[in-house]
């Protein structure tokens, strides 16, 4: 099965997508086709340019701020 067959339908959500493996985990299965859904904590200008980035290979890209920090 190649990676455009396992993803070319649906969404993938990807915590910490909007930069560093995150971004390139997201980057991957969007260009297998699926639309994503990144989440930041604080960067909203660098997921942004995630997003961007993405959504120029034709796919749907969201962006959403998380905190999913134990306080």
């Amino acid at each position: 099965m190649t990676l455009a067959q396992e993803f070319d339908q649906g969404a993938s959500l990807v915590f910490g997508g909007s930069g560093g493996i995150g971004a390139a985990i997201a980057t991957r299965i969007a260009q297998g086709g699926s639309d994503v859904a990144i989440t930041y904590r604080s960067n909203r200008e660098r997921a942004e340019a995630a997003a961007a980035t993405i959504a120029e290979l034709g796919v749907a890209c969201t962006i959403h701020q998380v905190d999913i920090a134990d306080k």
